[in-house]
């Protein structure tokens, strides 16, 4: 009975609407356009091996090369280093012992047969817009984090 008073109140206020009034939002075309993606670790923290991931949604016969370009706070410029795609999934393993630094910043560029790119992540104007932590002491973290749930 709940299911088909909620049906028909969602249909009397959709049929009120006029077509016109129903629009998309930009946030929602431009996820809808969205072929990589990624969600930084965080927090990242001092001397721990980080895994920084990258999902795509190209046909894998489609792709030529993938990268990620980083560097951190004691690099003066990107490193560019070629990453494989496993089936939608591509991964860099950031290790303290070859690179050292108290923040970095990184971004990921797709490369099609078909010369087109794609950059992750970019803002909404479509310029690539590094990710950028500090790294944190795991010990000074935990410590903060427990006198803040007590």
């Amino acid at each position: 009975m709940k299911k088909i008073l909620i049906f028909i109140l969602l249909f009397n206020f959709f049929s009120a609407l006029k077509s016109d009034d129903i629009k998309l939002s930009n946030e929602f075309t431009f996820l809808s356009k969205q072929k990589l993606f990624h969600h930084p670790p965080d927090p990242m923290f001092l001397d721990r091996q980080i895994n920084l991931k990258l999902a795509n949604t190209i046909p894998e016969d489609e792709i030529e090369n993938i990268f990620i370009y980083l560097k951190t706070d004691k690099m003066n410029n990107y490193r560019e280093f070629k990453l494989e795609n496993h089936s939608g999934l591509s991964s860099f393993n950031f290790d303290f012992k070859f690179f050292k630094g108290n923040s970095i910043e990184y971004y990921f560029i797709v490369n099609t047969k078909n010369n087109t790119s794609y950059a992750c992540p970019i803002d909404k104007s479509f310029n690539i817009k590094p990710v950028q932590r500090i790294f944190l002491n795991s010990v000074e973290y935990y410590k903060q984090k427990q006198r803040k749930n007590k």
